[in-house]
Formats: structure tokens, C-alpha cells, sequence
């Protein structure tokens, strides 16, 4: 399933723009950021970010960020 969800959400990033979507993909992304596929996935989402090629995915990794930098600080997710 996170392979899934993974290939999904990169190739797909515009659904990132719905609220709840974007919601489900960050508490996915963020349980099993340790997952292989995750980690590997995730670079290369952050470098089409970084070089302007997913211009909508803005809010998507602000989501996924302040969810796992909440996960370090509380142990718990909510996006």
C-alpha cells in the first residue's frame, strides 16, 4: 500500500491541493517515513519541489513537515 501511495502522491502531486487528501498522504508519508519506498520517494518529490518542476506542492511539504517535526516533538501525528 505505501508503495502505492508513494507513486500516487509524486505523480499526482495536484491532488495535494484538496485539504483532506492532502491530509491522508502527510499522516501516510509521516507513519511510515521510514518505510524504504518512502525514503527513497522522498528526495526526489523534494527535489522537483526545489526545482520549481511541482509548483502546486507547496503547502503539500510545509504539511509534511511541520506533521514530522510535530511527530519528533510529541510522538504523535496530526496534520
Amino acid at each position: 500500500m505505501v508503495s502505492v501511495i508513494v507513486s500516487l502522491s509524486i505523480n499526482s502531486i495536484s491532488l495535494s491541493r484538496y485539504p483532506d487528501v492532502r491530509n491522508l498522504l502527510t499522516k501516510i508519508y509521516v507513519a511510515h517515513c521510514n518505510h524504504p519506498n518512502v525514503r527513497t520517494a522522498m528526495p526526489v518529490w523534494i527535489g522537483k519541489v526545489v526545482r520549481g518542476e511541482l509548483p502546486h506542492a507547496e503547502e503539500a511539504l510545509n504539511a509534511i513537515l511541520r506533521a514530522l517535526a510535530q511527530k519528533l516533538h510529541t510522538g504523535s501525528i496530526s496534520p
